[in-house]
């Protein structure tokens, strides 16, 4: 459901940002992951993140959880990482050659397609072997390497459903995105395939 829009004049606008902008530098020491952001307007403690109507990313969660994580993951790989291409067909390699699969997030470098998976619920609906076959597809079609990311946005497998911050499993999916550009870059990745999972247990 969107939110009713509110419609002001450019001088309240141009105060209003002014008011943010002086919040913001009083709580600049409090932003972990990004740049002084204003303060979430329903905790008060947190930093709106991504401008999701001036929440942080949990207090936006909790209040509009039919919200898919796979957009909120979107917004945070956007605002870190430059020439993502999200949730479309990779383009052919030849005149046959497409699988018709999308990858959630997907970044090429060199011969390498760096693929970052939102498993909403660790994909724990899905029918055995789903996952295996489309790996099999993608590095039979294509031609790339690839290293997949795998992410659970929701309650951690591997602890009995202990609630983890999304916040926090946000930025280790962070660091781990950046370590494997890195790698790859370096050309540490040697396999066709490479899989690694966060908070999927």
């Amino acid at each position: 459901m969107l939110a009713k829009c509110e419609v002001v004049s450019l001088s309240i606008y141009h105060q209003r940002k002014i008011e943010s902008e002086r919040l913001c530098e009083k709580q600049k020491a409090a932003c972990d992951l990004h740049d002084a952001s204003a303060p979430c307007i329903v905790c008060e403690r947190g930093i709106s993140d991504f401008g999701y109507r001036q929440h942080c990313i949990q207090c936006y969660v909790n209040l509009f959880p039919a919200t898919r994580h796979e957009i909120l993951v979107r917004g945070v790989i956007d605002t870190t990482f430059e020439g993502f291409i999200h949730n479309k067909i990779i383009p052919s390699c030849g005149r046959y050659n497409t699988c018709g699969r999308k990858i959630d997030h997907r970044l090429q470098i060199d011969n390498t397609i760096l693929a970052v998976e939102t498993d909403e619920h660790a994909h724990t609906n899905y029918e055995k072997g789903y996952e295996e076959r489309r790996y099999n597809e993608f590095t039979s079609t294509y031609p790339h390497k690839f290293v997949f990311i795998r992410f659970n946005p929701h309650a951690n497998m591997e602890e009995e459903h202990a609630k983890t911050d999304f916040k926090h499993k946000l930025g280790v999916l962070m660091r781990s995105i950046k370590c494997q550009i890195l790698r790859i870059r370096a050309g540490s990745n040697v396999n066709k395939l490479e899989i690694s999972t966060l908070f999927c247990g």
